[in-house]
């Protein structure tokens, strides 16, 4: 089991507006810092190359790979990302018992949609 995690661009970059990626747990701070290094996935050594900055928003904590997939195979980051929520109204998630999730004000969430 690991950590599920959402990285917020601070601007786009081309496409990209957001990255997920998947940690073993208790390794998403350490996994962080090889992503802010360039030592992490191309798509962020090309962010941050372009000085582009971004943060970890949101993370699904005791999930694996399987459910780092479903929310991929979603292709729709930004409905996950509570940075770009802000402001909407509305339910952004619906539940459907999927893992905990946590932004970074520290609420509470599902991510319902990402076993549909």
């Amino acid at each position: 089991m690991g950590t599920v995690y959402l990285i917020h661009f601070d601007e786009p970059f081309h496409h990209a507006r957001h990255y997920l990626g998947f940690c073993e747990d208790g390794n998403l701070a350490a996994r962080y810092e090889r992503h802010q290094a360039g030592r992490g996935s191309k798509l962020l050594r090309a962010v941050a190359a372009a000085g582009i900055g971004f943060e970890v928003v949101r993370t699904w904590e005791g999930v694996d790979r399987n459910f780092e997939r479903a929310l991929k195979n979603q292709r729709n980051a930004p409905r996950l990302c509570p940075r770009c929520r802000e402001g909407r109204h509305g339910p952004a998630i619906g539940a459907c018992g999927a893992p905990r999730a946590r932004d970074v004000s520290g609420h509470a969430d599902r991510a319902g949609d990402a076993h549909a």
